[in-house]
Formats: structure tokens, sequence, C-alpha cells
């Protein structure tokens, strides 16, 4: 949960900083073309107007290098009392330069007259274009996060099916959690079968039920003095302390991996003593019944005694998770030609078997 959780914010995190940098580079550049429209609209109408009275007043020159170098520098003079529409309000300070612009100032071109460009420099004002770009990133984010989306066929059919169960009321409350729920996970594969059977044993939001539901199967073992309690994932198993016992047994050699976790029953006329010593210990530790203790005590471990208690185990399983999710954290089956008896372990990943002491 906690590594899930981790990797959205940095998802997060990365959405937004791309947004920034976009937003940076968009905003400068509109301000840019504004400042340069606005200057270039001057040049083209009253720069104009007056470029065309200083080559009436020079006509007699003719069209040489003198009078156009006349009207360029009363043009650039005309220019300078130019003031730009920046409603961006990013750049500040413009100028006219005919070299380098200095540490940021932006350069832009404008068109003067044939042969002739202005350089005009402005002063990019840093706090209000952060401040811009940032708020544009922060909406961008929120709008996306929260915009509405499609549910899925197999999310809608879950819906429905929560509608018939619990009613029209839990219905709206469900839907909504979904749509939230698929704005921070839209690809998330939902453990609908573990859902309702946490809906039946838990009183937790419908978020948090389905945060739940996307997480991987795990068999946890909570053991304490003269108690055992199995759960998978957030669920309790209602399962008496002895199946719970043999359970235990079962998953230590997995998560051990002795004998890559397998256990073969003993022959039917030869009872299995050593073994029977390793479950009365464990019985003793956690509150095992003293008719359990006193079996294997007299008789030793019976491949009777592993079926009927395998079967409990099984039947706990699918009575709450149902037959095909009941099969992930029961047991697999083995049997070689060689031998009479057959072997089992539990079927989960070592990797999911969690044994908590507290």
């Amino acid at each position: 949960m906690r590594s899930l959780l981790h990797s959205v914010r940095l998802k997060s995190l990365a959405q937004f900083i791309g947004l920034l940098l976009f937003y940076l580079f968009l905003s400068l550049g509109f301000a840019c073309y504004l400042t340069q429209q606005s200057y270039q609209q001057f040049i083209d109408q009253p720069l104009s107007q007056a470029s065309r009275a200083a080559w009436q007043d020079g006509a007699q020159l003719g069209e040489q290098t003198q009078t156009q170098q006349i009207v360029y520098w009363q043009s650039r003079a005309i220019l300078q009392q130019a003031t730009a529409n920046n409603p961006l309000q990013l750049l500040a300070q413009c100028s006219l330069n005919t070299a380098a612009s200095t540490q940021w100032r932006l350069p832009i071109n404008l068109h003067l007259a044939a042969n002739h460009d202005l350089l005009l420099g402005c002063q990019v004002r840093t706090i209000p274009w952060l401040a811009l770009a940032t708020l544009a990133a922060g909406l961008s984010l929120l709008l996306w996060r929260f915009r509405p989306r499609p549910l899925s066929a197999a999310d809608r059919a879950l819906l429905q099916r929560l509608r018939q169960q619990l009613g029209e009321h839990a219905f709206e409350q469900w839907k909504l959690a979904l749509m939230r729920f698929r704005q921070t996970q839209p690809q998330a594969q939902l453990n609908v079968q573990y859902l309702f059977a946490a809906l039946a044993q838990q009183a937790d939001s419908p978020l948090v039920l389905l945060e739940q539901a996307t997480e991987p199967m795990r068999l946890q073992f909570i053991l304490s003095h003269n108690s055992i309690q199995v759960r998978v994932n957030h669920l309790n198993l209602p399962l008496s302390v002895t199946p719970c016992i043999y359970w235990l047994w079962y998953a230590q050699y997995r998560l051990n991996d002795i004998a890559s976790g397998w256990l073969t029953n003993p022959p039917t006329n030869l009872p299995d003593k050593p073994r029977a010593q390793e479950l009365i210990q464990l019985m003793e530790q956690y509150g095992g019944h003293g008719r359990a203790i006193s079996e294997l005590k007299q008789h030793g471990l019976r491949a009777k005694t592993l079926d009927q208690n395998r079967n409990k185990i099984k039947d706990s399983l699918q009575a709450l998770l149902g037959e095909d999710l009941s099969e992930r954290c029961g047991f697999e089956m083995l049997r070689q030609d060689e031998q009479v008896q057959s072997s089992y372990r539990l079927k989960i990943s070592p990797k999911h078997i969690v044994i908590q002491k507290k």
C-alpha cells in the first residue's frame, strides 16, 4: 500500500514538473509574441506615417543611402516612445538594442524597413513568470486528475452487482468511490471475489476496500502466546485452532524452503513420530486442543489426520473467498511414480507468506 502511494506521488510530481516546464516556455513565448506584435503594429501605422513624412522632407536627395539613414534614425527615435501592450505582464523595461541582450533580457526582432531590423530587448519578470506557470500547471493537473472517465465494462458489471446486493443508496457511494479510485489507478486490476468477501467482513470505506482488492494475495499468521490467527490479506479466516496450527506447520516448511515445502503423507500403517513432535510443540506453544495433542502423542502423525485438517482449511477458504480464489492460498499435490503416498505443500509463493509474532 505504501509503495503504491509512493509510486502515485512520484508520477504526479513528474507530471507537474513536465507541465510547469511546458507552461514556462509557452507563457514566455506568448509574451514575446504579444510584445513583438504590439511594437510591430506601431511600426506599421504611426511610425510608417512619420517615415513617409521624412521621405517627403528628403525627397530632393532621392533614393540615396543618406535618405535611408535619416529615415532609419528618425524611426528609431520615434520608436523609443512606443510602449508594449503586454497582458501577461511577464516582460518589462523593453528598449532598443544594437548589440546582444544582457542577462535575462529577451531579444525580439522588429522589421523596420528594407535591410533594417531592430533588436528589442525586454526584461523578464521572474516572479510573475514562475507564478503564472505554476498556477497553470497546478490547475491543468487537477483538471486532468478529476476529469470524468468512462468506466470499463468490468467496472460497470461490478457496480451492477453492488446495486443488486447493497441497494440504491450504497450503490451511489460505491459509484463515486470507484470513479475516484480510477482517477489514480485507471489500470489497476480489482480482485472482485476478495472485494465481496471483504465487504461482508469489514466496515471500511468503499475506497479502502477497493485499494485492498488490488493488493496481491498474502497469507498471514499472527502468533501470540496461546493464540494463533490466520488472515488472507485483511480478512480473518473463521477456523478453529487445530487446523490453523497444521496450516502454520505447512507454511513454515514452505517459507523456509525445507524440501521445497513438500510434506509427504506417512503410510497408513506407519505414523510419523518425529513430525508429530513438531506439531505437538506448535500446539503447546499456540493453544492447541488437548485432545489433538494427546492423539499425536499416542498415535503419531497419521495421513488421515493430515487429510482431515487440509480439508478443513480448504472448506474455510472456499466459504470465505470462493472456489477460484481459495486455490491460491490452498494446497497443491504431488505424487511421484515411485511413491505410494502423495506430497502436499502450500501453493502460494513463500514471498507472500508472513509469520508475525506479537
